[in-house]
């Protein structure tokens, strides 16, 4: 076995932070991104319910732009960011989990309790982002 010289550690270490920086600038923007653009839908669409109230064809017409704004978030920006950053499955399973939680829980007591009542279902969005706008934040950091 060849003991490694001054110079093959210099390059080592070299190629080592090349990797490591291609790596923090090819996945953190397309998740941070992705996470942005369903903080921003989902602000759109438990607020878009608030004023819906009761009316079904509106609550149709918003589940299909959110949808549809997912399946674009995630056409646009995913298929780009194949490289993760160490931590990346914990940061977006607590990410996604606990917006997947309030979200829930917002839709849960929204519909049946508090339909077309805007002091309930504005702070309910704004709640519903905030974990995916401290992910987007999270991430692209990371």
């Amino acid at each position: 076995m060849k003991v490694p010289t001054v110079s093959d550690a210099t390059t080592s270490l070299a190629e080592a932070e090349r990797l490591a920086t291609r790596v923090r600038s090819t996945s953190s923007p397309g998740f941070a991104a992705w996470l942005g653009g369903v903080a921003v839908a989902s602000i759109f669409y438990l607020t878009g319910l608030g004023v819906a109230g009761d009316d079904e064809l509106g609550i149709v017409v918003l589940s299909c732009v959110l949808g549809a704004s997912l399946l674009a978030l995630s056409v646009g920006f995913l298929p780009g960011a194949r490289i993760a950053t160490r931590g990346f499955g914990l940061r977006w399973g607590l990410t996604l989990g606990t917006w997947g939680l309030v979200f829930g829980a917002v839709l849960g007591f929204g519909i049946p309790f508090f339909s077309g009542e805007l002091w309930f279902w504005i702070p309910g969005a704004i709640a519903s982002a905030a974990p995916l706008a401290i992910g987007a934040v999270w991430e692209a950091r990371a």
